[in-house]
Order: C-alpha cells, then structure tokens, then sequence
C-alpha cells in the first residue's frame, strides 16, 4: 500500500473485503448497504402509515359512535357480510339494490364478521376502518406529488378537513352505507392511473372500476366517467390522442369488465337486482342546485341549523368557514388549471408539471358527484345531503393539493414577507386546526344518540323472542343490535293485503322454512303499511303489546309463516 493513499484511491483488491464490481459501477456491499437503507425506509414509512391507520380508526370509531345511531341500512350490509362469510360469497338468493356494495363494505364486513362474529360494534367500527382509509389515501394523493414542508402542509391539510370533521359531515361520513367505500375505491384507482402509462397499476384501476360499478352504480358518476373524460383532457393537453388512452381506456375496461363479472356470477347465481332509487324531476334537479350550496355549508356546520349540530361552541364557526373556503379555492383553481391546461395545450397545473392528472382526475369526480346529487336528490331532505360527501372529500383533497402549492410558492421566496407570511400561515394554521379539534372533542363529550332497537332487543331476549318481522327500518337494525341474538326480518303489504317478506335488502333464507313469533314497527317512522291493522288482517288477532317509545311490538300465541317470494 503507498504511503498516505487514501482509500478512495485504493484499487478495489486492496481495500479487503469481497467487492466485485457491479455493471452499474456500485459494488456488492455498496448495493446491500442501499438496499438495506432502502427496506428500512419503507419499514418506518409502513409503520407510520399503518399507526396512523390504528389512530384515526379508534378517533373515528368514537365520533361514529357518538354521531351514528345506526340504522337498517348500514344493518344490511353488515349481514351480506355475515352471509359471505358462510360461503355465499355471491350472496345467491338475495335481493338487492343498484348499490349493493357486494364487493365494497361487503367485503369489509365479511372479514369483521369472521373475525368476531356479527357485532353491533360494527356498525361503528365498519365505517371508521373505511374513514380511515379515504384519509390515508388522500394523504397519500398529496404526498405522491409534493415532499417536503410542502408534503406535510398538504398531508395536514386533508387530516384537518376530514379527521376533524363537523357534526353533520361525520353523520354521513361516519356511516355505513353511504357510499364512501365507493368513494375510496374510485380514489386508490386515480392513484393507480397516475402515471398516465399501461401496465399493472392500469391493470388494478381497472379491477376497481369494476369491483365498484358491480357493486354501486354511483361509481360509474364518481370514477368510470371521470376517467373518460381525464383520458379526453389529457389527450387535449398534450395535443397527442395516445396520452390519454390509458386513462380512458381504464374507465371503459372498468365496465366491461363488471359486465363479464356480473354475468359470470349470474350464471353460478347471485343476488337479483331490484328498482334504484327514484330520479328527480327536471323541475327538481334545476332547485338542486341552489340546494346543493345550502347543504354543503350545513356539512360544513354552517348555515341554518336544518341538521344536527353536535355540541360544539359556536366559535368553531370559523374554523369550519375556513375549510370550506380552502375547499372552494382548491376545486376553483383545478377547474382553471384544467380548462387553461385545454386551452394552451400545457401538460402542467401551474407550477408543478407532474400533478395535472391527478388534478384533473379529483375535479372531474367533484363534478360527477354533484350530478349524482342533482339527479337523485328528491327535495329539502337533509337525508339526501349524503350525496354530497363524495364531493366534500375529493373537494378536500383538491383543497389540500393547494394548500401544497401555496406553500411551495412561499418557501422558494427569498422576500421578508413572504418569509413572514409563512410564519403567519403557520400559526393561523395551527390555531385552525386547534379550533377544529376543540369542535370535535365537544361533540364527543355530548351524550351520545339513543339507541332505541338496542332497547327493543333486550326486551325481546328477555321475553324469549328470537325470531319475528317488521317493517324495514326496525328489522336488520335489531337484529345487528342484539349481535345475531334476535333476528327479525322486513315483510311489507301485497297487493292482496296481505304481509309478505320485503324483496329487497334482504334474503330468501330468512323466509324459508322460518317460524316467527312477533313483529316490530314504528308509529313515527311508517314503511310498508306495516302496522296493528294490516298484521291482524295477515296472522290475526295477537296475544300481547309491547311499547319501546314510538315502537310497537305484537306478540302471537301461535307461530306464523311468511312468503319468501314476496314484493318489493
């Protein structure tokens, strides 16, 4: 060895070890020591991903709780769930709506299920794994174009809009059944269509299309078509057709590809597909527009109080007032860059060229949902504002995805102003996101809803009664509220007069050989004609009444069978 050779200057075979060198030029331990850096990298991003998760599905776990008194429609799907987990993964006999959510929160379901049995915990928890979901996704959307101060801001920005959300949003956000699931499905297939190229991401957009347009028909509005269209803007901004045909080509694959899985499942044997919900009129539809703004600020926590508003101060105003400018301003501006990007034919948004696809992609899916809720929505119900949600939450992520260019703008100043904005944002930031969490932790302190079907089953249990009807609101409700104990199943009238099982959200083997004992209605809450009059024309007099507030329990001496055919 030369004296005072440094061992960088050293021929490989002096400097000992076992080095050849690499084509690349890296040696053997050098490409171990990356790749060893390399998996301990994705092992501490997995493990704050994955406690993240754990953390905002145990928050939202409680705010559901104290949101959500549950309902049957949430009830349903969890017993899809129970069903697929028997093995009736095609849930053959059953009849459903266009949003069955078979292979969306079904699926969820079906592993809860197996892993703990039919829970009333679930109708919590069900909707609080799937929150948590959207929220990591949509961090995830943020980070995927931005790193950084810049990232974080983003990343923050969609935890402080949808982790922190008002009492309204978390009612619809929080439920089950209220299509975030499909939500979440069309969002991790954007993240897929990213690059714009074919290959195995393109391949894993498409299987959710179609996983989701088999499942919920809103997909088609919130996904499938935006693709199209994302496809077309892509096409038009680069002014080269083939840069768009990935995108496009997913959403139409996404279809076809439901199509064969429907059919294949059709010919094993699935579920029957019932009527959807009713369209609104066009005199209706032209009045949902104004009330589409009316009923996000209410979201928002804002506005006349026509929803509930949780227990938090009226200060919290503000901060929700906020958010939903920053929700305004992040839609306005994708809608710009993505017409702008049209016009010039520039395949950038603004000042970062590599996030216009996303961009376009969120924008175009805010604007299907707001179609969805003109469509459907069937007048001043606050019911019909779970139309909206999909739109909160893509409008939140495009709101996030601002709040990353703005900070990106700021830091590459080099003026004391912007300097000093920065630390200004930075606090009038973090006091949002203070006065938000304030909100949020009122909420919680409120009394949390009454669960009257909880009441109603532990009185049918402590009589001995597992096995009744009722109208569709009281019967899947109750039977997820006594975890599968008392199992009561939704009849409605004929057109004889008479009650039959109601053929739709529901399963031919509840009927089938079955023997019940009493039924359970609400005078407050009238479906079907199910009532006192019409269980008496059908099975006759009963033996005895029960009341549980405004719901009714009859009692017969005798049991009784119901058609498993039935009427929607």
């Amino acid at each position: 060895m030369r004296y005072g050779a440094s061992v960088r200057e050293l021929p490989l075979a002096d400097r000992g070890g076992t080095t050849v060198p690499s084509p690349a030029g890296r040696t053997t331990n050098d490409r171990q020591t990356h790749a060893a850096r390399r998996a301990g990298r994705f092992a501490l991003v997995a493990s704050i991903v994955l406690g993240a998760f754990v953390a905002l599905v145990a928050l939202f776990y409680f705010v559901s709780a104290h949101a959500v008194p549950g309902n049957s429609d949430g009830a349903t799907v969890i017993l899809e769930g129970q069903s697929m987990s028997t093995g009736h993964l095609t849930l053959n006999g059953w009849a459903l709506s266009s949003d069955s959510f078979w292979m969306i929160d079904a699926v969820v379901y079906m592993f809860a299920v197996l892993a703990a049995g039919v829970h009333a915990s679930l109708l919590n928890l069900g909707p609080a794994l799937v929150g948590a979901a959207v929220v990591i996704t949509g961090a995830g959307i943020v980070r995927a174009d931005w790193r950084g101060a810049a990232g974080f801001a983003g990343m923050a920005t969609v935890v402080a809009l949808l982790a922190l959300p008002a009492h309204a949003l978390a009612f619809f956000f929080l439920q089950g059944a209220m299509h975030v699931g499909t939500t979440l499905l069309c969002l991790l297939a954007f993240v897929a269509l990213r690059t714009g190229r074919f290959g195995w991401r393109w391949a894993v957009a498409v299987i959710l299309f179609a996983a989701g347009a088999v499942s919920d028909l809103q997909t088609i509005a919130l996904g499938v078509v935006p693709a199209l269209l994302a496809g077309f803007v892509a096409s038009q901004r680069c002014r080269d057709w083939r840069t768009g045909l990935p995108t496009s080509a997913a959403g139409a694959a996404g279809v076809v590809l439901a199509v064969v899985v429907r059919e294949v499942a059709k010919a094993i044997g699935t579920f029957t597909l019932v009527s959807s919900a009713p369209r609104a009129s066009a005199s209706q539809m032209v009045d949902n527009v104004a009330l589409a703004g009316n009923f996000v600020t209410k979201l928002f926590g804002l506005g006349p109080a026509a929803f509930e508003t949780g227990g938090a101060p009226s200060f919290t105003d503000y901060a929700h007032g906020i958010a939903l400018l920053l929700v305004v301003g992040g839609v306005i501006l994708g809608v710009v860059s993505l017409i702008g990007g049209m016009a010039a034919g520039r395949d950038i948004a603004f000042d970062h060229p590599a996030s216009w696809r996303l961009d376009d992609l969120l924008v175009l899916a805010f604007c299907g949902d707001l179609v969805v809720f003109f469509v459907l929505t069937q007048g001043d119900i606050p019911s019909d504002a779970r139309y909206l949600t999909a739109g909160v939450i893509f409008g939140s992520i495009l709101a996030a995805r601002l709040v990353a260019r703005l900070t990106v703008r700021l830091l590459d100043s080099r003026q004391a102003v912007a300097r000093w904005a920065t630390g200004l944002a930075c606090v009038a930031a973090t006091a949002i996101v203070g006065v938000l969490a304030t909100g949020l932790v009122c909420n919680l302190t409120t009394t949390q809803p009454t669960r009257a079907y909880s009441q109603v089953g532990a009185l049918l249990a402590a009589h001995g009664l597992h096995e009744g009807i009722g109208d569709y609101w009281s019967s899947s409700i109750v039977t997820v509220e006594t975890n599968g104990g008392v199992c009561v199943r939704p009849v409605t009238l004929a057109a004889d007069g008479r009650l039959v099982r109601y053929a739709r959200e529901s399963t031919s083997a509840w009927y089938l050989g079955q023997h019940f004992r009493f039924l359970v209605y609400n005078t407050l809450l009238p479906f079907g004609s199910v009532d006192e009059t019409t269980a008496v024309a059908t099975f006759g007099p009963a033996k005895r009444t029960y009341h549980v507030g405004s719901i009714e329990v009859l009692v017969w001496a005798h049991p009784f069978t119901v058609s498993a055919h039935g009427a929607s």
